[in-house]
């Protein structure tokens, strides 16, 4: 039951976050008919397994009227032949009615065990999976040069892919310089972006930062030293200045002021002043054309000046 609702909401999570995709390719009737197909299977499962379980309370107290009426006549008959009293079969009749009332909880209490063992199991499979990224026993805090990055032939391939991503990439970025990444969908921008942070390790060659091998630092050190503007935007719950403070959190009201001017992110909001000072996002209407995602990117941008970062990775 619960691998099947796993699917149904698997199904109705990729068609909400995908669904422009499914209107630009026409897939709304195979994608309507696929969910029906998953809803259905589990419909009947549930179906299946509810019928199982409303049987199991009606059969349990029929058990224990069957039961207390074997005792009252057997015990009715011992106490006519003078081997039991009437209060020890009254005793009698209350212990097991106690004992099959509590084997009523217990039946109810292993459907509910049983699926939480299932999920139990999920989560477990994701506690323990273990990272491939493996932490050097000695890092090293920094290298000797000073907001470098220094590719020499990487490559990458992906797990389970059938080809490289990149191959043989080389290049050099120094102090103040920038560069711009340009190339088709598919063609290893966003590789070469995850590579600097090392969300994921070079199947051969080695990517520097500061003239040290990425995978010779501690992985908040290295993070530390780069200030990300992802491909997608993403704020969490609360205010802004809540979010603006992911960037650094010992950041003063001038700081985050500054960075906020210097991200033009003023412009595309308005704020409110509280006893805690806090900023707040504004309303869709305020912004004429200009929808709520160019005032995430902006803030997104702010995030990464608040970092202070010795290198920008600007990944749009």
């Amino acid at each position: 039951v619960q691998a099947g609702l796993d699917r149904v909401l698997g199904i109705t999570r990729e068609n909400l976050t995908g669904v422009r995709v499914v209107r630009a390719f026409g897939r709304e009737e195979a994608e309507t008919r696929r969910f029906q197909e998953s809803n259905r299977e589990l419909t009947n499962l549930q179906v299946f397994v509810g019928r199982i379980s409303s049987l199991m309370n009606p059969l349990t107290f029929v058990l224990i009227n069957v039961a207390a009426a074997v005792l009252i006549w057997v015990g009715a008959v011992r106490v006519d032949a003078g081997f039991l009293t009437q209060g020890a079969v009254v005793a009698l009749l209350n212990y097991m009615s106690q004992i099959l009332v509590e084997l009523i909880k217990m039946a109810n209490l292993i459907i509910n065990i049983s699926k939480a063992l299932a999920c139990a199991n999920r989560i477990s499979n994701v506690l323990e999976t273990e990272s491939t990224l493996a932490s050097p026993v000695s890092p090293k805090a920094s290298g000797e040069e000073r907001g470098t990055v220094v590719f020499e032939n990487v490559s990458l391939t992906y797990a389970g892919a059938g080809a490289p991503s990149l191959t043989n990439l080389s290049f050099r970025a120094g102090p103040g310089e920038t560069i711009g990444i340009i190339g088709g969908t598919g063609s290893g921008k966003s590789t070469v972006v995850n590579l600097i942070p090392r969300f994921y390790d070079v199947t051969e060659g080695r990517v520097l930062v500061d003239g040290v091998d990425v995978r010779e630092y501690d992985v908040n050190v290295l993070r530390g030293k780069i200030g990300a503007v992802m491909q997608k935007a993403v704020l969490f719950t609360g205010t802004i200045r809540e979010n603006l403070l992911w960037g650094r959190e010992d950041a003063g009201e001038e700081e985050l002021w500054q960075a906020l001017e210097t991200a033009q992110a003023l412009s595309y909001m308005r704020y409110s002043i509280n006893t805690a000072d806090e900023f707040y996002l504004a309303e869709k209407d305020y912004y004429d054309e200009t929808g709520p995602q160019a005032q995430n990117d902006m803030l997104e941008y702010t995030k990464a000046m608040l970092a202070s970062p010795f290198l920008s990775l600007i990944h749009i």
